[in-house]
């Protein structure tokens, strides 16, 4: 009888044995996915900071570099091994620049005080190993690791972006210094153009009252037109800012076609004659009267003329006005 309890006793202290045997298994492997689990994040983090194309930089309390990736070599010119361990402010941090970062990061140990840490997207600017200072965009959060504190920093080189917007501001600025130097030019035909010429269109209007002979007068007639038309290019270039705006002011009047292109064929006779040419003006097809702006369809009209006679040697030119079949003048 003490016998089978004994055996009994014994049975039942090799179950409980074989009980915490199977716990201690079972948790061992718990254990054991666990660690491979974090691991695993471990690895897969380390894989995300390593192939950011942000500068990544983790910094303890007292401003020692923890954690430096591949893109922070990149930016910065040192190589991991050369950061860690290292002092930021005395690594990145532009010298001009270095007294009050310490002072901030005293003020933020002593009274918890944050400034830039959490802030967002800030700019700043930093400092490579050759001494190049240049600005950087960062945004740096604070991280509670095992109970101590840590600095992240995500860091980015902005310095070509900001090279081509002070380009766009420089050349905005150009831009605008063109346009002021043009509205001078404006400025200064309106005196110093008009005037003179509004001068000789007088002296000429008081010669024609004058006794003159058949080819004097002809010539004072040329030169009135030549004067007038000049005056209208000048008049034209002052409307440049209207017709950029989308106001070219039109003004039409009514035009007898056969004097219209007799006095163009006027303003050219001393051109058209060292060529050799001779014009013809047909207005027989054309209404008597029409409306437009005369000035510049004379523009219009004295550029064809002059190509013509041009690049034709002793030949013969028309101009000839006639109306559509739908009323329109051609």
């Amino acid at each position: 009888m003490l016998l089978a309890r004994i055996g009994l006793l014994i049975f039942a202290l090799v179950l409980i044995l074989l009980v915490f045997v199977f716990i201690l298994i079972w948790m061992i492997r718990r254990s054991a996915n666990a660690e491979r689990a974090e691991a695993s994040a471990r690895n897969r983090l380390q894989d995300v900071i390593s192939t950011s194309i942000d500068g990544i930089l983790a910094v303890d309390r007292h401003g020692r570099i923890l954690d430096y990736n591949g893109a922070a070599e990149r930016i910065f010119g040192y190589t991991r091994d050369q950061a860690i361990g290292q002092s930021m402010a005395e690594l990145i941090i532009p010298d001009h620049l270095r007294r009050t970062h310490e002072a901030g990061m005293e003020r933020y140990n002593q009274t918890g005080e944050k400034r830039v840490v959490g802030a967002g997207l800030v700019q700043l600017l930093a400092k490579r190993m050759d001494g190049t200072v240049f600005p950087v965009e960062a945004t740096i959060a604070s991280v509670d690791a095992d109970g101590d504190e840590i600095f992240v920093s995500f860091l980015r080189d902005v310095s070509e972006r900001i090279a081509a917007e002070k380009e766009l501001v420089e050349a905005r600025d150009q831009a605008v210094a063109g346009e002021k130097a043009k509205d001078e030019l404006i400025a200064v035909m309106s005196h110093e153009m008009r005037t003179p010429l509004n001068g000789i269109i007088g002296t000429t209007e008081l010669l024609q009252d004058t006794t003159l002979g058949a080819k004097q007068q002809q010539y004072l007639s040329a030169i009135e037109t030549s004067a007038g038309l000049l005056l209208s290019h000048v008049n034209n270039v002052l409307s440049i800012s209207s017709a950029e705006a989308g106001k070219l002011d039109l003004r039409p009047s009514e035009i007898d076609p056969e004097e219209l292109l007799n006095q163009l064929v006027t303003s050219q006779s001393a051109s058209i004659s060292s060529n050799g040419n001779t014009v013809t003006v047909s207005v027989k097809e054309g209404p008597a009267r029409f409306w437009a702006d005369r000035n510049r369809l004379f523009q219009v009209l004295l550029n064809l003329l002059a190509n013509a006679n041009k690049f034709t040697r002793n030949g013969h030119l028309f101009l000839e006005c006639d109306s559509a079949a739908d009323g329109n003048i051609v």
